[in-house]
């Protein structure tokens, strides 16, 4: 009668239990081990890769355990085609919404010891904001009909031109209004000039979340995340997330701390120091990320985690964040459908330059494969189909995608930049990753 769902997955919980994750469904679900009668078939479970259909028995769990996974659909009637039914759903979804990436103002205030960024390009001249709002009108009322225009500000730091935000937010939320789409807006910020009038600015131009980076205390945030003039940014910082914070804006915000072998112990005492402002308020999340070389010039100096130790080193924060009453929300959302689709991988999703050049990435600004169209005040978003086809081809012609149970929230998309000189996608965590990943979530949750 069922048979597994290709996207579930079996890991091991605590002594008493098992773990099943479903990408598809984004479900975690916890299972008594005594409840399941046939080990055989949980072991065919534990793989990410599979290649043929796992059919449940009749007398594979007790009736109440088969009862909770059909309604969490991690079990399926055995002749449905699932994966041809979740792919077009998947499709839908990501076709009904529009995501820009705007740099008003590619210039920035820090000078990040990590940053990629040349800093070449400053703020956005008007033909490009008219042209801009062009390519937002012919978007919103193009042939296939929108539900949503999510719009990210990103830089540089965006902050330094708040009248093109003003500007731009202004006209395409009166698109939105008046053709019926939702319209969505985020920024990426330093955080700096995020102080009580900037933000009730922002959030009259529809900007709703932030994310902010802090890199552990002070003494550690200062040594990565400095002023050009290498003053000290933490105080200033912390002061505008204490503001929000006593404020009854609906808003959110994301932590973002990049993780180094430098600052790590900083950052286990940041999550302590964050505590008691934040924890309680559900507006605030913390989301933990190992440093990189991202292609800055400061690379070779950097005190980067080898992959399998960052991996660790970034789970055993989010168990310490848990612990001090924060939810994992960025990293539960990983394990959804599209939660580790990268927005470069979406048909619908463009970075807009300062400068009016069109890309698909934020970081290769320099890579010339990365440049796919550019901005005209009258056309609006002129691009071409040519460049952007290598982005957004995804899992469509890939062999180990087609059997991974984790396709349903990477779709093969977790990074096209890296997959661009390979012939399969590249996979965004291994299956150790994943498993401990599923465990960490669940344990956040509260399940295990």
């Amino acid at each position: 009668m069922w048979k597994f769902s290709s996207f579930s997955l079996l890991v091991d919980g605590s002594r008493d239990n098992f773990l099943i994750h479903n990408s598809f469904m984004g479900a975690v679900v916890d299972v008594p081990r005594a409840a399941i009668f046939h080990r055989d078939v949980a072991d065919q479970l534990r793989n990410k890769f599979r290649p043929s259909e796992i059919f449940v028995r009749e007398d594979f769990a007790t009736r109440e355990i088969i009862e909770l996974l059909l309604r969490n659909g991690l079990i399926v009637k055995s002749g449905e085609q699932e994966r041809e039914k979740a792919i077009a759903i998947l499709e839908k979804e990501e076709d009904a919404a529009y995501h820009l990436i705007i740099l008003p103002h590619e210039d920035c205030n820090f000078r990040c010891t990590y940053c990629y960024e040349t800093f070449e390009r400053g703020k956005m001249p008007p033909h490009v904001v008219e042209g801009t709002k062009r390519g937002i009108e012919n978007a919103l009322r193009g042939e296939n009909k929108l539900a949503q225009l999510n719009i990210s500000w990103f830089g540089g730091e965006p902050c330094l031109a708040l009248d093109v935000v003003d500007d731009i937010s202004q006209y395409a939320q009166k698109l939105c209004k008046k053709d019926g789409v939702r319209y969505i807006a985020s920024m990426t910020t330093n955080g700096y000039f995020l102080k009580e009038a900037t933000l009730v600015r922002l959030l009259a131009n529809g900007v709703t979340h932030f994310q902010v980076t802090l890199d552990g205390t002070k003494e550690t945030h200062n040594k990565s995340r400095m002023l050009r003039g290498k003053q000290g940014t933490f105080d200033v910082i912390y002061r505008n997330l204490l503001s929000a914070a006593d404020s009854n804006h609906r808003v959110s915000f994301t932590i973002r701390v990049n993780v180094s072998q430098e600052n790590y112990s900083g950052v286990v005492e940041l999550i302590s120091l964050l505590a008691p402002d934040f924890a309680e308020d559900s507006r605030f999340s913390l989301d933990f990320h190992s440093v990189g070389q991202w292609g800055g010039p400061n690379d070779e100096n950097l005190p980067v985690f080898a992959e399998d130790r960052g991996h660790a080193a970034i789970n055993t924060l989010i168990e310490i964040a848990r612990a001090a009453g924060f939810d994992n929300k960025p990293s539960k959302r990983t394990l959804c459908s599209h939660g580790s689709v990268c927005y470069a991988g979406k048909r619908n999703s463009l970075v807009v330059g300062s400068d009016g050049t069109l890309y698909k990435c934020t970081v290769a600004f320099t890579d010339k494969r990365n440049k796919v169209g550019l901005v005209d005040r009258q056309k609006g978003f002129v691009t071409s189909p040519r460049k952007i086809a290598p982005w957004i081809k995804g899992s469509e012609n890939s062999t180990k995608c087609k059997s991974c149970s984790f396709m349903a929230a990477c779709r093969g998309k977790s990074c096209p930049l890296e997959s661009l000189e390979n012939i399969e996608p590249v996979c965004p965590k291994t299956q150790q990753q994943l498993i401990e990943l599923i465990q960490v979530s669940a344990s956040a949750d509260g399940m295990t």
